[in-house]
């Protein structure tokens, strides 16, 4: 018995060190956001999402930048899911339902 248990343990220990490549790609968006708030929101709700590693909004720009997992989500999902915050995403515009339950300093320069 002690003999197994062993084994499992050592089994456990060396999958453990097994490092397994996650794949990930980056994608730059140019999005309708304008101030912390925008930058705030659009980058943590893309955290919570599956398949992505890292969201970075650059508000000088309006250019966010993501990395993700292909396997899990793909660019036009992440331009819709953008969209649906209430922002524009490249060619795909913000839901509008969506802006106009903004904070009025985000919608303070509306490009539409």
């Amino acid at each position: 018995m002690w003999r197994f248990i062993t084994l499992l343990v050592i089994v456990f220990m060396a999958m453990s060190f097994i490092n397994v490549p996650r794949k990930k790609e980056k994608i730059v968006i140019h999005t309708s956001a304008v101030c912390d708030q925008c930058q705030t929101r659009i980058e943590s709700a893309l955290l919570g999402q599956r398949g992505i590693y890292a969201a970075v909004l650059d508000l000088a720009t309006k250019d966010l930048t993501v990395t993700y997992n292909p396997d899990k989500i793909n660019p036009e999902q992440l331009r819709t899911f953008i969209s649906n915050l209430g922002y524009d995403a490249d060619n795909v515009p913000r839901n509008m339902a969506a802006f106009e339950n903004l904070p009025t300093c985000c919608k303070s320069h509306q490009s539409h």
